[in-house]
């Protein structure tokens, strides 16, 4: 059993390794959203290694167990036969993420702001508000990205990958024994350590909703008063001493076998696509679109070949600008969107004109697509992908399967306003880090079909 140097300082959060006294008040909000929110991190160690910021490259390095020979020797002999020690390193390429709000001075957040004379105390309602949760969700889908990549897989159904899973093949929490014995077989750490929890997995609403059909599944309500107390932030139950914490991104939309695919032929600018607030409501209660003049509608170039009736009202489709061409496992699906794609964003439709190709959904689209693809066949700037959900449970032993590193942990900034009018203010933040695989023996991944619910309805895939 290979042995590193996790011994060495790991927190559950990046901002562990700065001295929070003399940091400015955000970095402590910060601190605190993350671990109200966070649902990963849990089982997701960081190292913070200031100076890797320089290289970008964080290394770990560790040492195999030696291996014994148990020929005996000779009573008399004056030596012992030698065992080999070697090692190994991980290294992890550090990259630099960041994003940024901006907001016009007249803006109530703003005004709010400056009126406080730029207090902490104003301030501090901004960023939880507008940018915590956006880091802490950046850094939960890094997480899952790195999880999704786990060597060892299994696939509901059989087969290598998504294009072998069908709408039946639903998660099996049976999986569970099997799962058990690669653990035992790979000499993982004993499930009850560190944090005195058996195996946990890591599913979607639609794997766990399937696991609870079980006589044997276990509500966290009928925990023993131990196992209360060892309870998991977002855990539902047990079953086969697999105890299930739920996470909604562990659905992958629309990422299995495609049912539609459109594309997508005038831009979308961020606020576009959703309905006209004045005379709609969404779920009888949302006035969604709040920017001036925004288009009301996703424009689809190709909806005359009669796609676009391959989609319904309630359905949630993804707009995306990358496609596997299926040369990778798991994502082995001609053109199906990928789950790692930055730009893919799940909305659900509400509206359909099908005569002119148009497609209105429930929230506004919150990025721009405004760059032509250049696939050669006219103006496309995104596509619209109604596909198979793909659910993805990940299985751990242990903590450690995936780690964080950070030469920079997520920093706020409150550049200064630099337009003719001082009218336009900024929240930034900046960080230079990655998630990688560190301890991939101690986890695996299932792919499988799963149930969604749909006005109270629930179905499976995207049927």
């Amino acid at each position: 059993m290979a042995t590193g140097d996790f011994d060495a300082y790991y927190g559950l959060e990046p901002w562990s390794a700065i001295d929070i006294k003399e940091r400015d008040w955000y970095v402590p909000e910060l601190q605190q959203a993350f671990r109200q929110t966070s649902n990963y991190s849990q089982m997701v160690p960081v190292r913070v290694d200031f100076t890797a910021v320089r290289t970008k490259k964080m290394i770990w390095t560790g040492m195999w167990g030696l291996e014994p020979d148990i020929t005996p020797i000779a009573t008399r002999s004056l030596w012992l036969p030698s065992m080999y020690p070697d090692g190994f390193q991980i290294e992890m390429t550090l990259d630099s993420y960041g994003g940024k709000v901006g907001l016009h001075k007249y803006d109530p957040l703003v005004t709010f702001f400056k009126s406080n004379g730029q207090q902490a105390g104003a301030l501090a309602p901004m960023c939880r508000a507008m940018m915590s949760d956006a880091i802490v969700d950046h850094l939960e889908k890094q997480i899952r990205n790195a999880f999704l990549g786990l060597p060892v897989a299994y696939i509901c159904g059989g087969g290598t990958g998504f294009n072998s899973i069908s709408s039946s093949d639903v998660f099996d929490p049976d999986l569970a024994m099997d799962i058990s014995l690669e653990f035992a077989y790979n000499e993982v750490l004993d499930p009850n350590s560190p944090n005195g929890v058996n195996s946990v997995a890591y599913a979607s609403p639609g794997q766990i909703y399937t696991a609870q059909q079980d006589a044997g599944y276990v509500d966290t309500a009928k925990y023993s008063e131990v196992g209360a107390r060892s309870l998991l932030r977002y855990e539902m139950g047990m079953f086969k001493g697999l105890r299930y914490v739920q996470h909604p991104i562990n659905t992958l939309w629309n990422c299995g076998a495609i049912k539609a695919q459109l594309k997508v032929s005038s831009a979308i600018n961020a606020g576009d696509g959703a309905p006209d607030p004045s005379s709609t409501k969404v779920l009888g209660a949302y006035k969604v679109g709040q920017k001036s003049g925004p288009t009301r509608y996703i424009q689809c170039g190709d909806a005359t070949a009669g796609a676009i009736t391959d989609i319904d009202i309630g359905d949630v489709i993804s707009i995306h600008t990358l496609r596997s061409d299926a040369s990778v496992s798991p994502y082995d699906v001609l053109y199906a969107p990928l789950p790692t794609d930055g730009t893919k964003t799940d909305r659900r439709v509400v509206s359909i004109n099908y005569d002119t190709g148009r497609i209105t959904v429930d929230q506004p689209i919150q990025m721009d697509y405004t760059t032509d693809l250049d696939d050669g066949d006219g103006a496309t700037y995104a596509y619209i992908t109604k596909g198979l959900h793909i659910h993805a449970a990940v299985v751990m032993a242990a903590p450690g399967a995936v780690v964080g590193g950070f030469a920079q942990p997520p920093q706020l900034m409150f550049p200064p306003a630099i337009d003719d009018r001082e009218a336009m203010w900024r929240i930034s933040w900046d960080s230079v880090h990655n998630y990688g695989l560190f301890r991939p023996e101690t986890a695996v991944v299932i792919f499988s079909a799963g149930y969604v619910s749909r006005a109270g309805f629930k179905r499976l895939g995207n049927e």
